[in-house]
């Protein structure tokens, strides 16, 4: 996982987050844009973190990557919604058509939900469309082995949940990719802020004077 803090990688590392002092590391909170990536290898990658104790918010989740053309995801999702309890349909399967409730149907396989661990595990997971204002200027990660340029072929044809889903009823791909681009553009604000604030204090008379100080400390 790249961007990710080294310290509780471990499965040693406790669950309380008293393995060390590092606040990142006492947070355990990781955010992951899902853009780019394969749908079950970074379902895989985060159902990990989960039960290493991490809290998860997976964002973007309708640009996840389905590999293999539309039209054989259609067919499938199409044989999907054919598959209902015959004596009480109330009881499922339930057809979800929200990118975020897709992606978090595909990873609740892999966490054992029905145990008190995977239920836990669950319990940590959160999944959005777009990016939400609260992770706007948040650090997010990614994990390299389980991008789509990296693991597979780029010249073969491939979809994104979001392309699928609005085959189904799921009206919001323009409004998702609006919000994504105001997100982006507001970091891009943000970074260059903070880009013109630490060059005017790195210009500022106080600093040189420090810096000035502290070499004549290390003489």
């Amino acid at each position: 996982m790249s961007n990710q803090n080294n310290c509780c990688n471990s499965n040693d590392c406790c669950n309380n987050g008293d393995c060390c002092n590092n606040d990142e590391c006492l947070s355990r909170k990781v955010v992951v844009d899902a853009s780019g990536h394969v749908v079950g290898k970074l379902a895989s990658r985060v159902a990990k973190l989960l039960l290493e104790g991490y809290e998860v918010d997976v964002v973007a989740c309708e640009r996840a990557i389905f590999t293999g053309p539309l039209e054989r995801h259609v067919g499938k999702y199409k044989d999907w919604k054919r598959k209902r309890c015959i004596v009480n349909p109330m009881r499922g399967a339930f057809h979800y058509k929200e990118p975020s409730k897709y992606f978090f149907k595909v990873l609740r396989t892999m966490v054992q939900r029905k145990t008190n661990r995977g239920g836990e595990a669950l319990g940590k997971l959160g999944c959005y469309e777009a990016i939400p204002a609260q992770f706007v200027g948040v650090e997010r990660v990614m994990f390299p082995e389980a991008l789509h340029v990296v693991t597979n072929n780029v010249e073969r044809r491939t979809c994104t949940i979001g392309q699928l889903l609005s085959k189904f009823g799921w009206k919001y791909v323009t409004l998702s990719d609006e919000i994504y681009s105001r997100a982006m553009k507001a970091e891009k604000e943000i970074k260059r802020r903070e880009t013109e604030r630490k060059e005017q204090l790195v210009e500022s008379e106080e600093f040189k004077k420090k810096v000035r100080a502290r070499l004549l400390e290390l003489k």
